[in-house]
């Protein structure tokens, strides 16, 4: 009996150590395949959490809400995960959920490792008390959507002597009142547009000329946008603006071009399936979705439309908010909110 766990115990050890190893050298997806060599030896909710972070630095949020729901399927619901519920929701846009969790985490774990950082989360961070949980919407979206954000911009990029409140203007209003997006660009680049707006000026600019029909001005400025991008998160605003167009030709020829750089990128994996699926590429889509298991296998997309998915993630975020409904309520009794 000993003996055998022994067996167990070395290479769990062994595979933790690598995984550990990997993510203090950023090599976030190979540390996601080490700890799932631990998790088949053993599951725990050590295992779990280092590897939902391990996802969390890959920007995979669904897969961290996935092992959210994998963990409290089988754990009691501890600080460390109600902090990790509320990074991942911040990230997903769901600031209800988020703000929630944080209340959570002070509650459960006062004087915890990421005390300073929820308290600051807390009472800096624009939280829009009124809204409903968006569930699984992007940050982005909500940006979009949403009336009072803009209107917040706006008031910032009249007393901001630099350009950047006024690109963030533009991309704000980009979908919506493609006119006035260019007057704030016009107004961004008098003031001078930083380094790190580049891309969101131009993709504005694409946006608005192509609402307005002008469509090789649209093209210049996607290509303009293209020449700026340093980072692969701008690359992926690149290709969301370009389906959001409809303009699915220029989107593949960047994920091409990308992925022959990047080939194991699941984020850039799940904008192709997006798009496969827009321009009913069913045969191409499937292959996608196998290249993303073994990126990603836990991902809903492997299996799943983008619809469907949402749907699954959606079921899971529900059963994360009733796990954290009695510790919220006891927060806010204890007056924790700011």
């Amino acid at each position: 009996m000993r003996d055998n766990v022994i067996s167990l115990v070395r290479p769990l050890d062994d595979w933790m150590k690598k995984a550990r190893a990997a993510m203090e050298e950023g090599e976030f997806l190979s540390a996601t395949r080490f700890y799932r060599k631990a998790l088949d030896i053993r599951h725990h909710p050590v295992i779990l959490l280092e590897m939902a972070y391990a996802y969390f630095s890959l920007h995979s949020f669904e897969t961290v809400e996935h092992l959210i729901w994998e963990n409290l399927r089988a754990y009691p619901l501890d600080g460390e995960w109600c902090f990790l519920i509320a990074l991942s929701a911040m990230n997903m846009g769901d600031h209800a959920l988020a703000r929630d969790a944080l209340c959570a985490y002070l509650f459960i774990d006062p004087e915890g490792d990421h005390k300073d950082s929820a308290v600051s989360m807390l009472t800096t961070f624009p939280w829009k008390k009124t809204e409903p949980p968006p569930h699984g919407a992007r940050a982005y979206a909500i940006l979009r959507r949403h009336g009072n954000e803009i209107d917040r911009m706006l008031k910032a990029a009249r007393m901001d002597p630099g350009g950047r409140c006024d690109a963030r203007c533009a991309s704000l209003l980009a979908d919506r009142d493609p006119a006035w997006a260019l007057h704030h660009v016009k107004l961004a680049q008098q003031k001078g547009v930083p380094r790190d707006c580049l891309v969101e000026v131009q993709l504005a600019c694409m946006k608005s000329y192509h609402a307005m029909g002008h469509l090789q001005e649209s093209r210049v400025a996607w290509e303009r946008a293209g020449a700026a991008c340093t980072e692969q998160s701008q690359v992926e605003d690149m290709v969301r603006a370009a389906i959001f167009c409809k303009e699915f030709d220029w989107a593949q020829e960047l994920l091409d071009a990308w992925m022959h750089h990047i080939p194991c990128s699941a984020h850039l994996l799940r904008l192709y399936i997006l798009l496969l699926e827009q321009r009913h590429m069913d045969e191409e889509s499937a292959v996608m979705r196998k290249r993303l298991f073994y990126v990603d296998p836990w991902h809903p997309l492997r299996t799943q439309t983008h619809q469907q998915a949402e749907q699954t993630l959606q079921n899971k975020r529900s059963m994360i908010c009733e796990r954290l409904q009695p510790l919220c309520i006891a927060a806010r009794e204890g007056d924790l909110e700011p």
